[in-house]
């Protein structure tokens, strides 16, 4: 038995490495595969500092398939040698983010802090306070944007004055879109779409790519997918990314248990939109000194009807009032003095307490009624923790277009723990109000959630009484003379750091924990400070209680030893 195992497992070995041939000599040309080209020289000036947002515009770059990471460096031409926040946006056109709290609104992996001694001219740097002596560098992990629609935004958060500063990268592509630089040498080779039940050999130390594309989203087709890997107790790993080839530093699962030794599985929720495909890349790894087989199998989950979708299909469109059994349609236009509704937004926050739902669920929510202004602009949506005390801060959450997103498959995505609130800045470039053309934003449970869609911050920082909020470097109420006028301010990307970026800035470091200034940070503080007081009230009276009754007993037993005496 064990001999035809063998032979089965070499046969598969020698078809999967002759396909492999057959493919190469298709698709690489020549003598064999070409290796990845090198970028082109970036070596751009452009000014930073003094709270600016900097916002490539012009000379956008097209990305191929990049081999990640790219390296990304910096150098002033004058001035101190301040930290530089950067991102690299694949798709500055389509998908533009804020500069406010870069390193929260920037694409996971392609935002970097990098800083450089010597200046362009090759002299020392200032190091004046809260600059550095160090030079750093970013590793920034992208996907490809195959037009020319890839930029930096750049901050220089610790400098007080407007620096000049050139940017570099090194790194390499693959100029063909159908290669992908996986070969065996870092050549660009083709990755195959995945079969079910494929069973697959993997060579020593290496890994095998394949690529999994969703068909557009229909519920009773295709609500979710799971992937499993199978023979991965010895030395096998397996990553899931969107839209690109994944790594050990750069992937999107986190695996789950499959309640099956020797086998590890990613899932994915709700993929695709309504009109669209979406193509999702699966890497394994073998780290061991020997080929090893696995197999990979994948599970579709589906709904009885098109209207379901979601955790277990809990959600169905026919709802537009609950979050948590449909979705909660918000009116992105701002009706100051209104009262909010399913179709009216009044600019006040709301509160939705669902820290009992289910974990692997989401609150659901549409923006509808944009905005009759010119395109394209931009409609903040903004969550936070209604529970102070919760120091994972605010919930993660994400954001499609013509979609119900998920952590796995969406457009946009914040998921930093530890943050006071969390803002998307959502393109509007069409005023359609078709589905296609409608976002969608999904809010990770449980949470104690609080959300507001429109203005900047929420509830006018608890009428200012504890802080402002700012727009770009003004109050958003002396911006929009007293929320009653030029309300375009809202749907604009700020363009300095100052702007609140939905958290109201508080006067006092005290109240800088809460999202609108309006509870200090432990909001739970005074029913702590009671229960400390009655327990060390009981401490003391026991303390004193205790001594107390010892002395009176043993007074009263030495009385009692005397009058013994004296009968005696």
């Amino acid at each position: 038995t064990q001999s035809l195992m063998q032979s089965c497992y070499l046969f598969i070995f020698s078809f999967t490495l002759f396909s492999c041939l057959v493919l190469g000599a298709i698709n690489c040309p020549g003598a064999g595969c070409p290796y990845p080209e090198a970028l082109a020289p970036l070596n751009f000036t452009a000014s930073g500092g003094n709270d600016m947002i900097f916002y490539q515009s012009s000379n956008l770059y097209t990305l191929q398939n990049v081999a990640n990471p790219i390296t990304v460096t910096i150098s002033y031409t004058s001035g101190g040698n301040f930290p530089a926040s950067i991102c690299l946006n694949p798709d500055m056109i389509n998908s533009p983010i804020s500069g406010v709290f870069l390193e929260n609104t920037c694409p996971a992996g392609a935002y970097g802090s990098i800083s450089n001694r010597t200046l362009t001219n090759g002299d020392k740097s200032d190091t004046p306070k809260h600059a550095t002596r160090e030079t750093i560098t970013a590793s920034l992990f992208v996907r490809p944007s195959n037009v020319a629609s890839a930029g930096f935004i750049v901050t220089i958060p610790n400098s007080d004055s407007v620096q000049d500063f050139v940017l570099n990268w090194e790194g390499s592509q693959c100029v063909d879109p159908t290669l992908f630089p996986v070969g065996s040498n870092q050549q660009c080779v083709p990755i195959n779409e995945l079969a079910n039940n494929q069973v697959i050999p993997i060579g020593a130390n290496s890994w095998q790519y394949y690529r999994i594309t969703l068909n557009k989203f229909t519920s009773t087709s295709l609500n979710n997918i799971q992937i499993n890997v199978n023979g991965t107790d010895d030395g096998i790993s397996m990553y899931l990314q969107k839209g690109y080839i994944p790594s050990a530093d750069w992937f999107l699962n986190p695996l789950l248990d499959t309640s099956v030794d020797n086998t590890v599985g990613a899932s994915i929720l709700t993929p695709s939109t309504f009109s669209s495909s979406e193509v999702f890349y699966l890497g394994v790894f073998n780290s061991n000194e020997h080929t090893s087989v696995v197999s990979i199998s994948t599970t579709v989950g589906t709904c009885e009807t098109t209207q379901q979708f979601g955790y277990n299909c809990q959600h169905t469109s026919a709802t537009t009032t609950d979050p948590l059994a449909g979705y909660l349609t918000l009116s992105a236009t701002l009706t100051q003095g209104a009262n909010n509704s399913a179709t009216v937004n009044g600019g006040e926050s709301l509160n939705f307490d669902y820290t009992k739902a289910d974990e692997g669920d989401y609150a659901y929510f549409k923006l509808i009624n944009y905005p009759d202004i010119p395109t394209p602009y931009n409609v903040r949506v903004t969550v936070a923790n209604n529970d102070i005390t919760d120091s994972n801060g605010a919930p993660a959450v994400f954001a499609k277009l013509g979609g119900y997103p998920s952590a796995q498959s969406h457009h946009y995505n914040m998921s930093n723990t530890g943050n006071v609130v969390h803002q998307l800045s959502l393109p509007i470039t069409s005023t359609s109000s078709s589905d296609d053309n409608a976002w969608y934003i999904a809010v990770k449970l449980p949470v104690d959630l609080v959300i507001w869609a429109g203005v900047n911050c929420a509830d006018g920082c608890d009428s200012d009484k504890h802080g402002s909020c700012y727009c770009g470097s003004v109050t958003c109420s002396s911006a929009t003379n007293s929320y009653s006028d030029n309300m375009d301010i809202y749907y604009q990307l700020p363009n300095t750091t100052i702007d609140s970026g939905g958290a109201c800035t508080c006067e006092n470091y005290k109240w800088e924990q809460s999202y609108d200034c309006s509870e200090k940070n432990n909001g739970r503080t005074p029913a702590f400070l009671a229960i400390i007081f009655i327990l060390g009230l009981l401490v003391l009276v026991v303390s004193v209680a205790v001594p107390v009754y010892c002395w009176f007993k043993t007074r009263k037993r030495g009385k009692r030893i005397e009058l013994d005496d004296e009968e005696m």
